[in-house]
């Protein structure tokens, strides 16, 4: 009887600092909601429209943990870049096990010209280089 009173305690103590760090490393928060901004891996281009100059771009990255879902995508154009930022609701209810989830998501991007390249970028203050892509 105490061998499983203290099991339990260890499973409980466990499960507490899983739930205390689910949302820890770099946050960033918008002002109308809590959101986080997480990694985009990389980028493809799924269809183009050439008469509505109009791109789909599928987005690979990581969510941190299994708690969080994709909310939506900020995607624009500066000039020959584009910037893209992912933001993922978290639900603190769940309690998950803490690895990097795959994620893979679709969006618009309207104002990519034909047989040109563009730089992709990630939205953060950071700005990193993904990858450069060209418009077949």
């Amino acid at each position: 009887m105490h061998e499983r009173a203290i099991m339990a305690f260890i499973a409980a103590l466990a499960a507490a600092i899983v739930v205390g760090t689910a949302c820890k490393g770099r946050e960033v928060m918008s002002k109308k909601s809590n959101l986080t901004m997480v990694r985009v891996d990389s980028v493809s281009l799924h269809k183009y429209h050439n008469r509505r100059k109009l791109a789909e771009l599928r987005i690979y990255g990581y969510l941190p943990n299994p708690s969080y879902e994709i909310h939506h995508i900020e995607t624009h154009l500066q000039g020959d870049e584009i910037v893209i930022t992912p933001w993922a609701s978290h639900d603190p209810s769940k309690i998950v096990i803490q690895m990097n989830v795959p994620f893979e998501h679709l969006c618009k991007i309207k104002g990519l010209e034909k047989n040109f390249s563009y730089q992709v970028r990630t939205g953060d203050e950071e700005g990193l280089l993904l990858q450069t892509l060209t418009v077949q």
